[in-house]
């Protein structure tokens, strides 16, 4: 109630459907990760997003890569204040970055692997003990593109997740410096 995302409902048919798979309680956990992944690809999922980083694993780059070859579009957040963590910075994973409310890409996370950038400042979502919070970070973004790709998917199912990726990348509005920078890739 008062909250709508990207994709729609998925009621009647109309709007994305969402599989919510936990990798963690506290924290992501790598050997969790690679099998929700897995999963995700052998249920169906057209697109895997992640909001999270973790160290570098060899389990959930090769999940990662199965995915990508299975032709699911996968999304992650690029992460705050830093540079691009696991697994965003994998070449089969679309980094994406985060602007605030003037569109400006300051204060999160810089790298040549950030593809575009979504709203990721002051995001208004509801509050575990009721009403609702805002909080903020590229995990709010990485969410937003993946309704995005749905979306694309919804319009054209036989597109691959390159060719996602490119309609993501070209409809992009340029709001950082001209042409692709390090803090908004292609745009928001």
């Amino acid at each position: 109630i008062g909250l709508v995302g990207l994709g729609g409902g998925a009621q009647d048919g109309v709007g994305l459907g969402v599989m919510a798979l936990q990798v963690g309680e506290f924290g992501p956990i790598s050997s969790v990760m690679d099998e929700a992944i897995l999963y995700a690809m052998d249920n169906g999922a057209d697109v895997v997003t992640m909001s999270l980083s973790i160290g570098s694993d060899s389990a959930v780059q090769a999940a990662i890569d199965a995915a990508h070859t299975a032709g699911v579009f996968i999304n992650c957040s690029a992460g705050n204040f830093g540079g691009v963590g696991f697994p965003a910075q994998l070449p089969n994973v679309v980094a994406v970055g985060g602007t605030d409310h003037n569109d400006n890409g300051g204060g999160f996370s810089t790298g040549p692997e950030i593809l575009v950038a979504a709203p990721s400042s002051n995001i208004v979502m509801c509050d575990l003990g009721g009403g609702y919070t805002t909080s903020s970070g590229t995990s709010f973004g990485s969410p937003m593109v993946a309704a995005l790709a749905g979306m694309a998917l919804s319009i054209n199912p036989n597109l691959s997740p390159a060719q996602v990726a490119d309609v993501i990348r070209d409809g992009a509005d340029d709001v950082g410096s001209p042409g692709f920078d390090t803090q908004t890739g292609w745009g928001r």
